[in-house]
């Protein structure tokens, strides 16, 4: 192997640099492992091994020593501890990622901070316009049922459209869905914008934005920082679900209180703003590069401009997949029964979620108790930030103790 490509693999960094020694020191963390790189077999002595070589010998914030000086100086405790603690929660792994990886953390705070300002008024809101609470429960039934619909057919071939383009459409639908709440107050027109668009009636993920971005972090990120990342990615959900809470239940307050508006009007403004924050995760979208869609998108985006290889008779390779069947993903046959048992898992987890929806857990709260809605707001924030923590400390329980172990923990064995 390259000996760049090799450190990268090595320390989860990005692209290397002469003066990358305070990004090698961090991650290293300490000269033994220096060692057993330049010592190991996957070590190979290159063109730019030379330099590489001087970089790892020389993990000093003063620069680079020489390379006849096998041993790094002795580093400081503090900074072997820090350096530790970094790497168990994860942050080494999400520094060193690409910056669509980066890209896509940011929507997902984003979003569901957008799903956070919705949830908190969407009862209340349904109910300010007259209709009963049996109207309210088939609102959000069909919502489900139209998003599960959608949703399916989008990710089902989000990878021959294009991920980035599939992620484009979402958002664009979640800023349609947002205007059409603010601006209309019919119970049918209401209904379709939610089916059509994007609201998250629980809270928690809609539409086809999680399983797109969970596949581009997967194709993105080498195995044994995917737990980093993806740990980090969920923390960043919750911390956004919590900020929207909290800033729905003090913007409402301010509203209708200092601002003396009319309750209707005020939850109008929070869908008006749910429609800007949709605008800007078009926006960040859009800024994705081509490296996120799958191989089969970019192989044929590659013979569209007529940069297939041909074989050695001649010939090119027919795909094995003709018509509607190439659009859909490849699944290997080993992993079909996996994907079953997950399906199976994640189906009977979102019944449970399904029977108390965050939603109606907070119009029960404000109507049983009367509370205000910044206080209603910070107690749910309270909420989602303890669920948050958890996540910091769950790539390390999954190295410790495996992925199904750390998710099951009556199952861990000491």
């Amino acid at each position: 192997m390259e000996s760049l490509t090799y450190i990268r693999a090595r320390t989860g960094l990005g692209v290397l640099r002469r003066t990358d020694s305070t990004k090698l020191i961090i991650a290293l963390g300490r000269s033994s492992t220096v060692n057993s790189i330049l010592s190991s077999p996957g070590y190979v002595r290159d063109k730019s091994s030379d330099l590489v070589r001087r970089m790892l010998c020389g993990l000093s914030f003063g620069g680079i020593m020489e390379e006849s000086e096998t041993r790094a100086p002795a580093m400081p405790a503090w900074r072997g501890i820090s350096a530790k603690v970094f790497e168990e929660l994860g942050l080494i792994s999400l520094y060193g990622s690409s910056p669509d990886v980066k890209l896509l953390c940011l929507q997902r705070f984003i979003r569901l901070f957008a799903y956070g300002l919705s949830t908190l008024v969407l009862v209340a809101y349904l109910e300010a316009l007259g209709n009963t609470k049996t109207e309210i429960g088939l609102f959000m039934t069909f919502t489900l049922v139209g998003d599960v619909c959608i949703s399916f057919l989008l990710t089902l071939f989000a990878d021959a459209l294009g991920r980035k383009a599939t992620l484009a459409l979402g958002a664009a639908l979640m800023v349609a869905s947002g205007i059409v709440f603010a601006i209309s107050g019919s119970y049918w027109v209401l209904l379709v914008g939610a089916i059509v668009g994007v609201i998250s009636p629980s809270g928690n993920e809609i539409g086809p934005f999680k399983a797109v971005e969970e596949s581009i972090i997967a194709h993105l990120t080498e195995p044994y920082n995917r737990g980093d990342i993806y740990a980090w990615y969920a923390m960043l959900g919750f911390a956004g679900a919590a900020s929207g809470l909290v800033c729905t239940g003090w913007v409402l307050q301010h509203s209708t209180q200092s601002r003396h508006w009319d309750i209707i009007p005020s939850y109008r403004a929070i869908y008006f703003g749910y429609a800007v924050i949709g605008a800007l995760k078009l926006v960040l979208s859009l800024l994705l590069t081509q490296s996120i869609e799958s191989e089969k998108k970019q192989q044929w985006a590659n013979e569209g401009q007529g940069e297939t290889v041909p074989l050695l008779n001649g010939s090119t390779e027919e795909p094995a997949k003709r018509g509607i069947r190439s659009l859909l993903p490849d699944i290997s046959k080993d992993s079909v029964p996996v994907v079953i048992k997950l399906c199976l898992l994640f189906a009977l987890d979102s019944f449970g979620s399904g029977l108390a929806p965050l939603s109606w857990i907070t119009y029960y709260i404000q109507s049983k108790f009367n509370v205000e809605e910044g206080m209603l707001g910070t107690i749910f924030f309270v909420s989602q930030v303890l669920a948050a923590a958890s996540m910091i400390v769950a790539s390390s329980l999954a190295k410790k103790f495996g992925s199904m172990n750390a998710k099951f923990p009556s199952k861990t064995q000491p």
